[in-house]
């Protein structure tokens, strides 16, 4: 992301999605100059290997109940 043809095609495809009334989840973001582009194209999820990169699905249920077994301050 970062060149004006990537950012027109980014809000080209999220606009398509609101018109359609589909939740647009951004795919692959690397960078914060890639999580920055699709904030302002209005994407509403984020994955990738900036935010975590891929776990067995045991190591992941098992993150996610010490998240829910974790007090929250």
């Amino acid at each position: 992301m970062g060149g004006r043809v990537d950012e027109a095609i980014l809000a080209a495809v999220v606009a398509l999605a609101r018109g359609l009334g589909v939740a647009v989840v951004a795919e692959g973001v690397e960078t914060y100059a890639q999580l920055d582009a699709v904030r302002r194209a209005g994407c509403d999820a984020v994955q990738g290997f900036l935010l975590a990169r891929p776990v067995p699905p045991d190591e992941l249920v098992a993150s996610i109940r010490n998240l829910t077994r974790s007090p929250v301050h």
